[in-house]
């Protein structure tokens, strides 16, 4: 989740990770965006139901876990 803008020259942000609330610092380390997304009713394209920001652990806990169920 944003949680501030910084207006200085590098125009950095910063993130919490929505799953386990550490800090993410956007100039040292990679934000990982996951999205669920859901057909329109009655037209193309996709509906966004929720988007997450994760840090790296977070991200390959739930990359694993999907791994795992899917075999």
């Amino acid at each position: 989740m944003l949680v501030e803008k910084v207006y200085t020259g590098d125009k950095r942000y910063k993130y919490v990770c929505d799953k386990c609330g550490k800090p993410i610092n956007t100039k040292s380390e990679r934000r990982y965006k996951i999205g669920i997304d859901t057909p329109k009713d009655n037209t193309s394209g996709m509906k966004i139901v929720r988007r997450y920001d994760l840090c790296k652990h977070c991200t390959g806990v739930i990359m694993n876990y999907i791994e795992k169920k899917g075999k």
